[in-house]
């Protein structure tokens, strides 16, 4: 054919290679969706127009091959080829999803109704099967599954309590039967197992008891066709009881077992008449069929081991049919001789009658086998019967055989009538006993009777007769034993009644009660199933009297740990005194915690309170440093305890001027001041002279100038070590000659201003340390701030020192000179001025910063006043907030907390209630819980969850009194 332009080729192929494009990126996405299990989504995606698969049958056609050979040959892009097994699977899709779609709308409906949970699986479990390569139905399966055996757990709870059998049953079969994803947990498999045989053991027992009066009624109507089915329902029935059944259910037994005798004795009677009949249609049909004497005799022995003889008109057919069985023996045996010769004659003829007699003894051997057979098993009747159905028969009576047996059974049957009369007379004279509302010694007696007459009774009527008379026995010992059993039942509910009306306080009479247990326990003729509960009952009452004890010693234990508040030894000796009465108990547990972790507290809050009693008398003006000392190392030595209190407030607010107080002295009780002073007796300060200019120039001498006319002249020293000294003199009226010396007044002090302040502070410091620290402080910076002539370098460093000395030892001199020091503190002195020489240029620079900054000072003795107020404000600290120990945490009958405290001192305070709450790992705090008013205490809701209130509440935890 002709081939198309290449033009129409390029158009067609590249439309097609977009079309397959397109459709193939469909197919990805389907297959993407496929993949995770969204099938719906996959074939909605497919069915958008155009339909995938409707495109991909159109684009899968035959001619292909030849199309892209053709496209190869124009030189273009062949297109690729379609994603065929993708549209086969999408293909597949459609069929499952179809075969889904009922059993969707079903669980949809199931879910709207909120179906349960077995019939939405029940869904579900087809689903998967259908869908398998869907994992979101197998995740579901399992969370519904493990919902399902939760509500399994309760539905077997209820039908448990319901004894619903049915409920339970389809439990098991559902746990046993069913394919779970995730297997059933093996104890709720074991629970519906037990809770079902128990439940059909507890309904076959109850049905039980209800087949006995039915089965002993049809027993007293002989009613076989009533009593049989209901035996086969007993049977079956027992069947689930199992092989231990309960006491009650042994005495139905016994109650039944009288009727099921008697329906085995008349089912073996029936096997007895079934095979008797059975030998007499065997015999009888072989009659008929004129079988051999041998046959007829086996035959006869069949039907007279049963016990029991021929009917008559069998009996005559029986033996006429054996004599036409001899005749036609004897004239086969004629015929057959006949032909003989006259010799063999007489043989003959003996042999006939050897024969006709060896057929009498076979017969003779036949009647004395069954007849012996009769008499043996006791049969007599039958023996007799058949006896006189061979009467007839001389020949068979005559023989030695049967002569001796007849006599035998002359005897027997005498015997016989003599075993009648005997059970007879004893049958009547039980019969007479037994009567309406016996007593428990006539049953008893007859019952001795009973075991006398049972080997009497022989024959089936005379079984059925005893064992009516036992049924109607049984009938009066179980009406006499329901009326027992009636009575015990009653006393034992008022027993019950009472023992459970006593609460704690009436226990003592619980000797009482146990008393009365016991003559219960040994009532007789009360059914023992009655009995069961009586050792419980026991176990209860001593359990109570016990607990009665336990409680009385608790009480005692509780009366001396009440006792012992307020005295720690002693509460902890009560504390272990009941930990070693009742050891491992939980209160034992927290009584402990509280010896080890708590105890130490409440000594450390005692220590406390001690130290804050002190701390409060403190007169901060006459507090030595020694006095001060010891306050702090009681302080520091609480602090230092692994768990710490803490400090009260009124001992913060006092601690620094306390600090301060301490600090005037140190470790080796030596001043603060020591070392100042020790520096103020160097050459510096103690014995230096000083020459003072009217132009304010400062020159240091040892000794005094000494006067030679106009001038003055002296050593003057040129270091501040004082190692070089240089002659000088100067004209006296340059110089500012100083006051005369108070005890030479003809002699000028020309002692320095360092040396005058040195015999001062020498002189008043020690008054410091008796009570006067910060006057004597205060003198001194007064000294120093009004000192005009002192070297400015040496003021500022004496400044300082004094000062900061003061401010060590003195809370009061610390607040009101902090802004000074620091004002001091910021000058940077250079420690290499010499200001011994009055020329030298640093000595001049540093002398003008100190100048500077020492006219920014004021006079010390203005801040007097604000220190004396600092002073009296700090002796009116007092103790604010008292804890007293009153009472414990104990919990009462209901598990809610109380206080326990000692009775005969009852707590008359006003105040929070106070405990200290300490955890392991955390600082002790102080928990308020309640509070009391004159002494009636209220415990508060605490804004805490149960369990932290349950650690608050901790018992044998001692509860503090705050008051303020």
């Amino acid at each position: 054919s002709a081939q198309p332009p290449l033009e129409i080729i390029e158009e067609l192929n590249q439309s097609l290679i977009e079309i397959v494009t397109r459709i193939n990126s469909r197919l990805r996405r389907c297959d993407a969706l496929l993949g995770q299990g969204l099938r719906s989504e996959a074939i909605q995606l497919a069915e958008q127009e155009p339909d995938v698969l409707t495109a991909v049958s159109y684009l899968d056609f035959a001619e292909w091959d030849e199309w892209a050979d053709l496209v190869r040959q124009a030189g273009l892009k062949v297109a690729p080829e379609m994603l065929l097994e993708t549209a086969a699977e999408l293909n597949q899709s459609y069929t499952v999803e179809s075969a889904l779609e009922d059993h969707l709308k079903q669980h949809r409906l199931l879910a709207l109704a909120r179906a349960p949970l077995s019939k939405r699986l029940m869904v579900m479990r087809k689903i998967v099967n259908l869908d398998t390569d869907n994992p979101v139905w197998q995740d579901d399966i399992e969370v519904f599954e493990r919902q399902r055996f939760e509500q399994m757990r309760s539905e077997l709870q209820r039908a448990s309590q319901q004894g619903d059998v049915d409920c339970l049953a389809a439990l098991e079969e559902e746990l046993t039967t069913i394919a779970w994803l995730s297997p059933p947990p093996k104890k709720l498999i074991s629970q519906a197992r037990s809770a079902h045989r128990h439940c059909r053991i507890q309904k076959a027992e109850q049905e039980l008891k209800q087949l006995e009066s039915k089965l002993t009624e049809a027993f007293a109507e002989l009613d076989l066709e009533k009593a049989r089915p209901l035996r086969s329902r007993w049977n079956a029935l027992l069947q689930i009881a199992g092989p231990n059944p309960s006491e009650s259910l042994r005495e139905t037994q016994q109650l039944v077992q009288p009727a099921l005798n008697w329906l085995d004795e008349e089912d073996q009677m029936q096997i007895k008449e079934q095979a008797y009949q059975q030998a007499l249609f065997n015999l009888e049909q072989a009659i008929s069929d004129q079988r051999s004497a041998e046959d007829l005799q086996e035959l006869y022995h069949e039907v007279t081991r049963t016990g029991r003889d021929l009917p008559v008109h069998l009996y005559q057919r029986y033996t006429g049919s054996m004599h036409y069985q001899e005749t036609r023996s004897r004239r086969r045996f004629v015929l057959m001789v006949s032909g003989t010769i006259v010799t063999l004659l007489m043989v003959g003829l003996l042999l006939g009658y050897l024969i006709q007699r060896s057929n009498q003894q076979q017969e003779i051997a036949a009647h004395t086998a069954a007849l012996d057979e009769m008499i043996t098993s006791g049969n007599l009747i039958r023996a007799d019967e058949y006896r006189t159905q061979l009467e007839p028969q001389a020949w068979i009576m005559e023989s030695p055989e049967i002569q001796q047996l007849s006599s035998r059974l002359d005897g027997a049957l005498t015997q016989e009538q003599g075993r009648i009369h005997q059970f007879q007379a004893k049958l009547d004279q039980v019969t007479e006993q037994v009567h309406p509302e016996m007593n428990w010694e006539e049953i008893s007696q007859v019952e001795s009777v009973f075991l006398k007459i049972s080997p009497l009774a022989v024959t089936d009527e005379e079984k059925v007769r005893l064992e009516r008379l036992k049924l109607s026995l049984s009938r009066e010992r179980a009406q006499l034993q329901k009326q027992v059993d009636d009575q015990f039942q009653q006393d034992l509910n008022m027993f019950t009644e009472r023992i459970q009306s006593l609460n704690a306080e009436e226990m003592v009479n619980v000797n009482n009660a146990l008393t009365s247990l016991d003559e219960l326990q040994q009532r007789k003729h009360v059914s023992p199933s009655l009995k069961n509960d009586l050792p419980k009952l026991k176990v209860v009452l001593q359990d109570q009297q016990a607990l009665m004890r336990r409680n009385e010693d608790l009480q005692r234990q509780y009366r001396q740990i009440s006792m012992a508040v307020g005295n720690y030894d002693r509460y902890q000796k009560s504390l272990e005194d009941y930990i070693l009465k009742f050891p491992g108990t939980k209160h034992a547990i927290e009584f402990k915690k509280i010896i080890d972790q708590e105890l130490p507290l409440w000594k450390q809050l005692e220590q406390w309170e001690q130290l804050q009693h002190d701390w409060s008398q403190l007169q901060i003006r006459q507090l030595s440093p020694q006095a001060a000392t010891e306050l702090l190392a009681r302080l520091k030595k609480l602090e230092s305890e692994e768990k710490t209190l803490p400090v009260p407030e009124m001992v913060k607010q006092l601690r620094p001027a306390v600090e301060a107080i301490s600090a005037r002295v140190n470790e080796n009780q030596e001043p603060a001041y020591s070392n100042l002073l020790e520096i103020l007796q160097g050459p510096l300060y103690s014995n230096l002279n000083m020459v003072l200019t009217l132009d304010g120039k400062r020159y240091y001498t040892i000794h005094p100038p000494q006067e030679l006319g106009a001038r003055l002249i002296f050593d003057k020293f040129n270091n501040i070590s004082l190692t070089r000294s240089e002659k000088f003199s100067i004209e006296k009226s340059d110089v500012r000659l100083p006051e005369k010396q108070p005890e030479k007044e003809d002699v000028l002090d020309w002692s320095s201003s360092q040396s005058k302040f040195t015999r001062k502070m020498t002189v008043e410091i020690p008054q410091a340390l008796d009570g006067s620290w910060e006057t004597t402080f205060l003198n001194l910076l007064e000294a120093l701030y009004n000192d005009e002539q002192m070297e400015p370098i040496l003021k500022y460093q004496l400044l300082r020192s004094v000062l900061e000395i003061g401010s060590q030892g003195s809370l009061p001199l610390q607040k009101v000179f902090a802004g000074d020091l620091k004002n001091l503190s910021d000058v940077n002195v250079d420690p290499a001025a010499n200001w011994i020489d009055p020329g030298d240029p640093r000595a001049q620079f540093a002398r003008k910063q100190v100048t500077d900054k020492l006219k920014t000072l004021s006079s010390p003795l203005k801040k007097q006043a604000v220190i004396d107020k600092q002073l009296n404000e700090s002796g009116k600290h007092k103790q604010t907030v008292k804890y007293k120990w009153i009472g414990w945490i104990s919990r009462n009958a209901q598990g809610e907390p109380v206080i326990r405290f000692d009775v005969d001192h009852p707590p008359r305070e006003t105040g929070e209630l106070i405990v200290i709450a300490a955890e392991k790992d955390t600082n002790p705090i102080f928990q308020t819980v309640g509070n009391i008013d004159q002494g009636k205490i209220k415990l508060g809701t605490l804004p805490v969850g149960a369990e932290a209130k349950q650690q608050i509440f901790t018992e044998g935890r001692a509860i503090f009194v705050k008051s303020m």
